[in-house]
């Protein structure tokens, strides 16, 4: 996966939970929408958290998936983390601010070491 890929179907979410699950790897859900005021800076958060901790990112546009009714969503932006080889459901936020996101992927996520990093 990219940094983060657009999903709409409960497929797509099927699709993204099956190549993470192989891996064991952390995937990280984020649902919002372009005219949610808070979702575009969560979006850049979730964005910037990705140089230092591993997961896998999908996104799901409010208006365009049926993600919203099968999570059980009433708030944006939201944000669902699955962790393990059976992706299994770890955190659910809604209405999140992105302090509130970085402190659940600094708890389920590793950190990337990078040997290029100023001391």
């Amino acid at each position: 996966m990219d940094a983060f890929d657009t999903i709409t179907t409960i497929e797509d979410w099927q699709t993204a939970c099956k190549k993470v699950s192989e891996t064991g790897c952390v995937l990280v859900l984020q649902i919002g929408a372009s005219w949610c005021k808070r979702c575009p800076p969560l979006h850049d958060h979730i964005s910037k958290l990705k140089e230092d901790y591993k997961f896998e990112w999908v996104y799901s546009d409010a208006s365009k998936t049926d993600l919203v009714e099968h999570f059980e969503i009433q708030q944006l932006p939201a944000v669902v983390i699955f962790q393990g080889s059976n992706g299994k459901q770890v955190w659910k936020k809604e209405a999140v601010a992105p302090n509130v996101v970085e402190e659940q992927i600094h708890l389920h996520c590793p950190i990337i070491f990078s040997t290029s990093a100023d001391f």
